[in-house]
């Protein structure tokens, strides 16, 4: 048989008042059963319960604040959710990495087409300037079209093409930015 140090009562006492709290509102289940879990393991965790009552004690809310994050973090990581955040960060590399082939490819055909129309006799009447497609896209947007449509057809207007940044060039931009692009945590 054990005796509870005076640590684990402090710690185990926090956890309960969270416990019995959200088991009367119904709330945070998942949280209740895992306080329980820690509750029916107390032998286990009370050189756990000293060293956190140590370095924290002195700051009740800072123990409190310890405690809750635990929980949170328990709730919110585990086994199951960590494969899934796993395949989601490798998913994402990988549309990262299409991304930046496809952004390259397409560069490379917009410049060969920009070629063939220079040099064919041939013209393909598409677009070929970037605020005509930033306008032709942002048609569906009320905010665009209320707020910034007249104003780029104004700097358009300006402007000249050769003043404006060619649609390959963008596409080379969008490719360098995802070949780049470093996936981190959320």
């Amino acid at each position: 048989m054990f005796t509870r140090t005076h640590a684990q009562t402090v710690c185990e006492s926090i956890l309960d008042e969270d416990r019995r709290y959200n088991a009367e509102h119904n709330i945070l289940k998942s949280q209740v059963a895992l306080v329980e879990q820690l509750f029916a393991r107390g032998s286990e965790l009370v050189d756990a319960y000293d060293e956190i009552h140590a370095k924290l004690g002195t700051y009740p809310r800072a123990l409190r604040v310890f405690f809750m994050v635990l929980l949170d973090t328990a709730m919110e990581w585990n086994p199951q959710k960590n494969l899934q955040a796993r395949a989601g960060r490798e998913t994402l590399i990988k549309v990262n990495k299409q991304i930046a082939d496809t952004a390259e490819t397409l560069a490379m055909l917009l410049r060969r087409r920009d070629a063939l129309h220079n040099t064919s006799g041939f013209g393909s009447e598409t677009h070929y300037h970037v605020a005509e497609v930033l306008a032709l896209a942002g048609e569906g947007s009320g905010r665009f079209s209320g707020c910034l449509a007249d104003p780029l057809e104004k700097l358009r207007a300006t402007f000249d093409l050769k003043y404006w940044p060619t649609l390959e060039a963008m596409m080379d931009v969008v490719a360098a930015d995802a070949a780049a692009a470093k996936v981190i945590a959320t």
